[in-house]
């Protein structure tokens, strides 16, 4: 719906819909209870619906302004023709529930951004910069490369750089989606945007800004929410088509029934917005889930075509592997060690820069070789380098370079290198003091998931996945065979041209085409491809540029098969949102109000419904209850091992804290009671501080002791608003209403002369024996109440009505006081009764006619008789 694409939910100011919400909805009130039913001779609810339909009004003139029939224009419609009826409180409803739905909707999908927004408050504002020995707070935007900035623990890292000094973790959770520190130390390299752990480092600034890879990052999110998607589009075309589609049925329907109120419930049921709401609703959910995970996809587009895909290629460099050398075979010549031939390798390429002697160094690195380092050391370009080492000759690298320095090469050795080069391994002879000592293979470092990864795709993509590298023949077949792949889908020796083609080739052979890269050689290629995924850093900015999905993180190819499941999920949610609730919620919402089986009101509801249900179907995909549960459980281990681990220490807290517990307080007319296992503890605990074993050894209870305890009798005080009595003009009023509320099996009573009378009644006792009090009865109150009740119902049912309601109220309360005593002895309650006192007495309610009928008849004798006094008091003188 049009309104529901213009929402500020960026958390400033009113969601855009809510103030003429608001408007509409008081407006309902108003006129519903009477209040202000009309504003200048006009209904106040159709006041309120025209009012609160203009920003929707606003937006279909906008669209036919552009030539373009939306659903805006329909729900205006549908409002004009229920004020044109008369049924103005429905098109107020209709313009609310629109307005609301559409309030809801666009936080609905805010919320799915929840996680791509929050990345904004990454961005540190300010850095600690070193000139020398002195420390400046900058701002950000003052920084330049080279500059050396100062990280504290806790302190997100500011810039793009490397570090200098200092050893510390550094949470990239946020940027990349891993959830373990990274190790960083000098020589690191350093994100914008991570967090510090616990060591202070010196990081000289390479990128700031926009140029860090958090900024790159945000630059591909703001990339990816202004995208639409195709279907998107489609979708929106079918909206403008819709709207004649709806007309005709509520014009057919008004023809058929004659009832314009069918008419009207059509044009609001039929309103396509969960139609324009199925795409964008799924997409941006989908967005802001991988977000989430650390892929970053550039937009919808991209997102659906990736669901659609039917092939993947992988590069080999940097995607698969590592792109860096390491050692894989030492092949030592007879009566030589293996550690002998790399210490001596690793004496002469300890300061080499090639990836081989680096290689080298650090696998004897790894072993813990101790060799020297040599000197005089000499490379020959192409063929390997030389040194001495402990006054002999040493030299790594191909056998004319041994051969060229007097070493001799043994037989056999020469077979078996090209042995290792079919292997995909790059061969190194080491030779010292005339001889050869053996052969050295490193081959680019595979990367760990790969092989899982590339099972998983093939079960995606079956048939469909080939690998792609500018390496040898021998390189890539040894790495394809590693990794299940067939002879054919492996491609060797290619340039960045050739990859672009294969890539063109293959979306034409067999649909949409999935390509994986890293590098600058993979951008062309990336490019081409339906979808492009660079599985990077964010260092390659040529390959970022191109790709339309960025995989983040340190095992980044793990997050591949993810990636293609959750957009087929995506495309799953779309046809369901338009087909299911779109679609068909609408054509079964429209048959029943041509029927006339739903109204304007019901039909307004309806609509939005299948909106919400569109939305709320969307937001599924942010959530995966494996997840949330997974996380749970993850969070219970680590707890777990934490306490068990520290176990004496809580336990000894735990105990402390327990044995503290007994600790306890009694007020200056208190009393404590403790009971040992249900035995009464004594002496009783008087004010002040005492302890007592914790529960359940003990437990404690406070008693006032001395305090007064209130019962009422034949009624009971409200409290709350009604706590004020109705005036008191007749003597039978008090009890109708106000803060008096009667119990008839307690008030009524029978008095001494067969008449019946009601009492309200009050008894006050005095505890004076706290344990009794606490252990005598389950319901003190009841036991008390009962008794009182006893006594009143014995002294009333030996004294007449008059005397009750008139000269022997006080001797009634008193006698009645005596019988409680006398009924409470023998049940030691640990309370005494202090007084009865009737609060108010007089006959029911029922006789109060008769009894008036009996004043009026006494208040004629009495007339009569005073009539007639007079009478002789004249006559006799006379």
């Amino acid at each position: 719906m049009g309104i529901g694409h213009h929402h500020n939910l960026d958390g400033e100011g009113l969601p855009a819909g809510l103030l003429p919400a608001c408007v509409v909805g008081l407006g309902m009130l108003l006129s519903a209870t009477g209040a202000v039913p009309t504003v200048f001779g006009l209904p106040l609810a159709a006041v309120g619906a025209a009012v609160g339909s203009l920003p929707v009004l606003l937006s279909a003139l906008r669209d036919l302004r552009r030539l373009r029939l939306s659903a805006d224009l329909a729900v205006c419609l549908a409002a004009a023709a229920a004020i044109g009826i008369g049924e103005y409180m429905v098109a107020a409803e209709v313009i609310l529930i629109l307005l609301l739905g559409g309030v809801l909707e666009g936080y609905a999908v805010g919320r799915t951004r929840t996680a791509v927004r929050s990345l904004l408050a990454l961005t540190p504002r300010q850095a600690t910069r070193l000139r020398g020995a002195q420390r400046e707070r900058v701002p950000i935007a003052a920084l330049a490369a080279g500059d050396v900035v100062l990280v504290a623990p806790g302190e997100r890292i500011p810039v793009d750089g490397r570090v200098e000094e200092g050893e510390s973790t550094a949470d990239h959770s946020a940027l990349t989606g891993e959830s373990l520190p990274v190790e960083v130390r000098p020589g690191c390299r350093a994100l914008a945007g991570a967090l510090n752990g616990h060591g202070v480092l010196r990081i000289v600034t390479e990128a700031v800004g926009p140029d860090t890879a958090f900024g790159r990052m945000l630059h591909l999110i703001e990339e990816a929410e202004h995208t639409r998607a195709p279907t998107q589009r489609l979708a929106d075309r079918y909206a403008a088509y819709f709207l004649p589609v709806v007309l005709a049925c509520a014009a057919l329907t008004y023809f058929w029934s004659g009832e314009l109120v069918r008419a009207v419930a059509v044009l609001v049921v039929a309103c396509p917005c969960a139609l324009v709401l199925a795409t964008p609703t799924a997409i941006s959910a989908g967005i802001g889930r991988l977000a989430r995970r650390g892929i970053l996809v550039k937009g919808g587009a991209a997102l659906e075509t990736l669901g659609r895909c039917r092939s993947v290629l992988l590069d080999k460099t940097g995607t698969l592997t590592w792109a860096r050398l390491r050692l894989h075979t030492v092949s030592p010549a007879a009566g030589v060690s293996a550690d002998t031939v790399l210490a001596a390798a690793a004496g002469v390429e300890l300061d080499s820069e090639h990836p081989l002697g680096r290689a080298i160094v650090a696998e004897a690195g790894r072993r813990g070789l101790e060799y020297a380092g040599a000197v005089g050391v000499r490379s020959a370009p192409g063929r390997g380098i030389c040194g001495t080492v402990g006054g002999d000759r040493v030299c790594v690298g191909s056998a004319a370079l041994l051969a060229a320095e007097g070493m001799v090469v043994p037989a056999g050795f020469e077979a078996r290198a090209e042995s290792l080069r079919t292997e995909g391994m790059l061969v190194a002879f080491v030779g010292a003091a005339g001889s050869c000592l053996g052969l050295i293979g490193v081959r680019d470092e595979v990367r760990g998931e790969a092989r899982e990864v590339v099972t998983a795709l093939r079960r995606l993509f079956p048939g469909g996945v080939g690998m792609l590298t500018g390496d040898s023949a021998g390189a890539a077949a040894a790495l394809g065979r590693d990794l299940g792949l067939a002879a054919g889908d492996v491609r060797s020796g290619l340039l960045p041209e050739d990859k672009a083609r294969i890539v063109r080739e293959a979306g034409a052979a067999s649909g949409p085409v999935l390509m994986v890269g890293d590098g600058v050689n993979d951008a062309a290629a990336l490019a081409l491809a339906d979808v492009g995924v660079a599985v990077t850093d964010l260092a390659a900015d040529a390959a970022v540029a191109a790709a339309d999905l960025v995989v983040l993180g340190d095992r980044p190819l793990r997050k591949l098969p993810e990636a293609v499941l959750f957009s087929r999920r995506v495309l799953r949610t779309i046809r369901q949102n338009a087909m299911v609730f779109a679609g068909g919620v609408n054509v079964l919402a429209v048959m029943a109000a041509g029927l006339g089986w739903v109204g304007p009101v019901a039909a307004a509801v309806l609509h939005q419904v299948s909106s919400l249900l569109v939305v709320l179907n969307s937001l599924r995909l942010l959530w995966r209850p494996e997840e949330v549960g997974g996380d749970l459980r993850r969070r219970v281990r680590q707890v777990g091992v934490a306490v068990w681990s520290a176990r004496r220490p809580v336990l000894a807290c735990g105990v402390a804290v327990y044995l503290c517990s007994g600790v306890f307080r009694v007020g200056p007319d208190g009393v404590g009671i403790v009971r040992r296992f249900g035995r009464v503890r004594t002496p009783l605990s008087g004010p002040g501080l005492h302890y007592r074993l914790p529960w359940p050894v003990t437990r404690l209870d406070r008693v006032r002791a001395g305090r007064w305890l209130r019962v009422e009798v034949g009624f009971r005080t409200t409290a709350g608003e009604q706590a004020g009595s109705p005036p008191a003009y007749e003597w039978n009023i008090q009890h109708r209403g106000g803060r008096y509320d009667m119990v008839p099996e307690e008030a009524l009573m029978t008095c001494g002369d067969h008449s019946f009378l009601e009492v309200a009644a009050v008894a006050h006792f005095r505890i004076v024996d706290p344990v009794r009090v606490l252990c005598a009865a389950a319901d003190l109150d009841a036991v008390l109440r009962t008794a009182a009740e006893s006594a009143l119902r014995e002294v009333v049912s030996r004294q007449p009505l008059r005397a009750v309601l008139t000269l022997s109220r006080a001797e009634v309360e008193r006698e009645a006081g005596a019988v409680l005593a006398r009924i409470l002895a023998p049940c030691e309650t640990g309370v005494i009764p202090v007084a009865i006192h009737l609060q108010d007495v007089h006959p029911p309610l029922e006789v109060v006619d008769a009894f008036r009928r009996v004043v009026d008849a006494l208040e004629q004798k009495d007339a009569v008789v005073s009539q007639a006094e007079a009478y002789a008091n004249e006559q006799i003188p006379l």
